[in-house]
């Protein structure tokens, strides 16, 4: 799953727009899963690619209830990051890693 959706990705204007790297790859999107690190207590080398990413959420030796916030976290981010991206297409919004981890520390 490494298709092109709009050709330059908006958000950084250096790389194609694909999955992996507005998820993963890109600097803003990279320091938001270190900020979700940090507050879950766990300091993690993640893949860029999104299946393997979501994938290794099982391999973090947590409980029952902790894998579920996880797995909740991760799809929070994931949303978080993609509203992001719109925002700045279609609203002239601004990059901020903050205000895309906050948004998704609230929905979980």
């Amino acid at each position: 799953m490494n298709s092109v959706w709009w050709g330059m990705f908006v958000m950084c204007g250096i790389e194609l727009e694909t999955v992996n790297h507005i998820f993963f790859t890109y600097k803003v999107a990279s320091k938001v899963w270190c900020m979700t690190d940090v507050w879950v207590g766990r300091l993690f080398v993640h893949c860029d690619n999104a299946t393997q990413h979501f994938e290794q959420i099982g391999f973090m030796d947590l409980n029952y209830v902790g894998n579920c916030v996880w797995k909740c976290m991760w799809i929070a981010i994931i949303w978080g990051i993609w509203n992001h991206r719109n925002r700045i297409i279609f609203n002239n919004g601004v990059v901020d890693p903050i205000e895309i981890f906050a948004m998704a520390q609230v929905k979980v």
